[in-house]
């Protein structure tokens, strides 16, 4: 369950989110909103530390963090054809392989909150505001 921090800082990257204009991004635009990002987040963490309660989101436990592709696959069983030379998988069923991808994409999706948490941990503690 998410708490109230968390809360608020997936409401404030969900506004900012929709904020953004379609189109291609510079490597300056992207600075540019990178840093836009991190101010809106830091507003949240301020007004939180007002009330009382300031924490950083919680990791994500990956327990399947370090598999390959192969291990993917067969979870959902998939068997490599090591004896055929292009060396593919096989799926018993189209549901099998849309499972597999569901599953990778939960995963990656803890991935990337796990590394927005430890941006965020890295830049507040280096400026004194969380212990």
């Amino acid at each position: 369950m998410l708490d109230t921090a968390e809360r608020l800082i997936i409401s404030e990257i969900g506004d900012f989110a929709a904020s953004l204009p379609g189109g291609p991004v510079t490597a300056s635009d992207a600075e540019q909103l990178q840093k836009e990002l991190i101010e809106r987040v830091q507003r949240v963490f301020a007004d939180i530390k007002l009330q009382g309660s300031c924490s950083i989101p919680a990791i994500l436990k990956r327990p399947r963090s370090d598999w390959t592709a192969g291990q993917w696959a067969e979870h959902v069983g998939g068997r490599n054809k090591d004896d055929d030379p292009l060396k593919y998988y096989e799926f018993g069923s189209l549901i099998a392989v849309v499972e597999m991808l569901q599953q990778f994409a939960k995963d990656q999706q803890k991935a990337g909150w796990n590394a927005c948490c430890l941006e965020m941990q890295k830049h507040f503690i280096q400026r004194g505001n969380l212990q």
